[in-house]
């Protein structure tokens, strides 16, 4: 992937940086006092939480697709292609990759296709889907297919693009280290012919090509359960930052206090000349005072 660019000037005229300010602090505000009405209060979490504005560097960054979005970091030492960004369109707390960004903008065309990944780790297994129907309509209402889908159990899955997503298997009991196992009662030439299909339907109907392409992979694979394979709905709207710059912090960062200037040369003399003489005028003091009296 090509590393993003820093730039000096704004891709656009930026928001003014005091409707920036003004709403960076209501939120601050706004979460200080839900912390505070919690039981124990946790508003000392509040600075780390959310952050003053002092420290918190604003960005324009633009993305691949063409559109630029306004971000904030934690300070200007992190970059926001180094950083990795919710995924906006997942019920999950889950992060895209670092440096990706979700973009939904009308400003461009969508992408439609939903590229099949591997699944590089099977990270949770989850609740149980219920058995349920799933109507495939047809040409009319007469060709409409009813199919009855089993039980299956849904996985947190990490596919190879970096995305996460959660997929269904149908043996509830499975676990990756049980591996992927084939049909044992395939047969060779219903194989053959179903692997030469999807082939040719990957031709006659490019815009299902991918998903085609997959199903050749799979029966030509034996039909390994669960499949390695499934569709990323993450990719088609998640886009690289190519570049970047800096709009400073959302406040101004407090100027440090005026290191105090250091004493000159006579005035240092001056000070040692005023010191002995209020030396010597004590030991002036001492001679001349009386001897203690031991006898009290």
């Amino acid at each position: 992937m090509t590393k993003a660019k820093r730039y000096q000037r704004p891709f656009q005229t930026p928001r003014p940086k005091q409707e920036v300010l003004e709403e960076w602090q209501e939120e601050r505000r706004k979460v200080g006092t839900a912390l505070a009405d919690r039981e124990p209060p946790a508003y000392v979490l509040l600075d780390y939480i959310f952050p003053p504005p002092e420290g918190i560097e604003r960005w324009q960054v633009k993305l691949a697709c063409g559109c630029v979005k306004e971000v904030f970091t934690s300070g200007g030492d992190q970059l926001p292609s180094e950083g990795r960004w919710p995924d906006f369109l997942s019920s999950r707390s889950w992060r895209l990759p670092p440096g990706q960004m979700t973009c939904v903008s009308d400003d461009h065309p969508r992408r439609d296709d939903y590229p099949s990944r591997l699944v590089t780790e099977w990270r949770e297994g989850g609740d149980v889907v219920p058995a349920h129907e799933m109507t495939l309509d047809g040409v009319d209402e007469m060709d409409d297919r009813v199919l009855m889908i089993p039980d299956k159990r849904e996985w947190e899955v990490v596919l190879d693009c970096g995305h996460h997503s959660m997929v269904r298997i149908k043996d509830l009991d499975w676990l990756p280290e049980h591996g992927h196992q084939p049909r044992s009662d395939l047969d060779p030439a219903e194989q053959a012919e179903m692997v030469a299909k999807f082939r040719q339907d990957a031709l006659d109907y490019p815009e299902i090509a991918e998903t085609c392409l997959r199903a050749e992979r799979w029966w030509a694979e034996g039909c390994p359960e669960p499949h390695r394979e499934f569709m990323c709905c993450t990719c088609p709207t998640a886009y690289p930052i190519v570049g970047y710059v800096s709009l400073g912090t959302v406040a101004p960062k407090p100027k440090p206090a005026p290191k105090a200037k250091a004493p000159t040369k006579a005035t240092l003399q001056r000070r040692l000349a005023k010191m002995e003489a209020d030396a010597a005028r004590l030991r002036d003091e001492i001679a001349q005072a009386p001897e203690d009296d031991d006898t009290t």
